[in-house]
């Protein structure tokens, strides 16, 4: 099962990003993991060449850059004295970069950290840790990354959203999407998009005895026995529970047996990131969606999709990269 024994928090001090340190401590307490923050200073290229044409007495690298570097050093050392709990506290680290989605990505890869939490919203309007910088994490980071929205939610996590179209790479996101919910007592939800004008993709055809629902979910059994045989970190069965809305995910977790609740829903739509986006918004606490899905299908669960979806959606989005495009 997945472990988050190390989790980075990138910053820029705001409170759209602040808004990381409450999950990011809520995760570190159910994992006993521990939590660093890091801020990137953005190089400043074109005002350093400016101040030179000038002929100005000032240096970036001797005049500029140190004492923003001693300001963010205090900023940084007083979020994680006053935001992280005690017993999650780990260490601050300020860099300086052009592309803090670099640095972000690159710093999480050589410690090695367990997850990436980021903010949604930057600084004001600007919306500094989206955009440009959070979509690019979330594409290129190899560990998950959670993409928290603006505002604590008033109720914990519990409702766990997996879009999944059953390819080899989507069917990684139940995996780590078992793992939160058996640490926070949560349950999932597989969700299912068929496009109105896309292919039917690799669902079995129906014999005419068993309705659509019937076929996701036995495709579903049939994933899951296979996934589950060629991961030994996997340790759920599936367990259908006729006549209900749900079956049974039984299994391990910190060495107590635990039940999780699995819902199966099939959705139909114009567009995939919509569909996921408005189901999440009304009836989910949490999405959990790999950053790839079918390579052979444009249409369903490509990078575009997750981006789109940590996007406009209102709630927080856990995003992993398959192992096979690592």
């Amino acid at each position: 099962m997945v472990r988050f024994k190390k989790i980075l928090v990138p910053t820029d001090f705001s409170e759209g990003s602040r808004v990381a340190y409450t999950y990011a401590n809520e995760f570190a307490a159910k994992f006993g993991g521990k939590v660093d923050l890091i801020h990137i200073i953005p190089t400043m290229k074109y005002l350093s060449e400016s101040i030179g044409k000038l002929g100005l007495p000032l240096d970036m690298d001797t005049d500029i850059y140190p004492k923003l570097i001693d300001q963010s050093r205090g900023y940084i050392e007083d979020d994680l004295t006053n935001y992280i709990n005690d017993a999650s506290k780990g260490e601050a680290f300020v860099k300086i970069d052009r592309k803090a989605y670099d640095v972000i990505v690159d710093t999480a890869i050589k410690e090695p950290y367990d997850m990436i939490v980021v903010g949604a919203h930057g600084t004001g309007s600007r919306k500094l840790l989206q955009g440009n910088v959070t979509e690019k994490v979330i594409r290129y980071s190899k560990v998950p990354v959670l993409c928290v929205p603006p505002q604590v939610p008033s109720e914990r996590i519990k409702r766990i959203v997996v879009p999944i179209d059953f390819s080899e790479n989507s069917w990684e996101a139940l995996r780590l999407a078992a793992s939160f919910a058996a640490a926070i007592d949560g349950e999932i939800t597989l969700l299912h998009i068929k496009e109105l004008y896309g292919t039917e993709g690799i669902l079995p055809s129906s014999d005419g005895n068993q309705d659509e629902l019937s076929l996701i979910r036995s495709e579903l059994i049939k994933h899951f026995s296979d996934y589950a045989k060629n991961d030994e970190d996997f340790n759920f069965e599936i367990h259908l529970i006729p006549n209900q809305e749900y079956d049974l995910m039984k299994g391990h977790f910190n060495g107590k047996d635990v039940e999780i609740k699995l819902h199966t829903l099939v959705k139909r739509g114009i567009s995939a990131h919509y569909e996921i986006t408005d189901y999440a918004n009304e009836n989910a606490d949490m999405v959990v969606m790999t950053t790839h899905g079918r390579s052979a299908l444009k249409h369903v669960f490509l990078g575009s999709t997750t981006e789109k979806v940590a996007r406009y959606t209102k709630i927080p989005i856990l995003t992993i990269r398959p192992k096979q495009h690592q």
